[in-house]
């Protein structure tokens, strides 16, 4: 039998969907220069709301993960939805990322 006729008889659940990000911030060293450090990692299940995150850590310096920029310039971050949808016993997990670049407004 083919996959679509084996999975008829199966009862299928409501999809799970949540969102993660990572990336990296550029920022102004207090000695002078700029540098690149990674940021902290993200997880919600509103891509909004974890976009508006990031952009308040952005904004506030928290992005950083402890580096201790003298201000953060911009961030590159990965932004990956993930949806597992569960069909009988068995877990189907799809993921798409998507690149997201945020300027923090201000920071030179």
């Amino acid at each position: 039998m083919g996959l679509i006729s084996d999975l008829k008889g199966k009862k299928k659940q409501k999809d799970i969907i949540f969102y993660t990000a990572g990336g990296e911030v550029l920022g102004n060293l207090w000695g002078g220069g700029k540098g690149w450090y990674p940021a902290r990692a993200y997880k919600h299940t509103s891509k909004k709301v974890l976009l508006n995150e990031i952009r308040k850590d952005l904004k506030s310096g928290a992005l950083d993960s402890g580096m201790g920029y003298q201000n953060l310039i911009k961030a590159n971050m990965a932004i990956t939805k993930h949806t597992i949808k569960r069909i009988g016993n068995d877990n189907f997990i799809n993921e798409k990322t998507t690149t997201a670049r945020l300027k923090n407004k201000g920071a030179k």
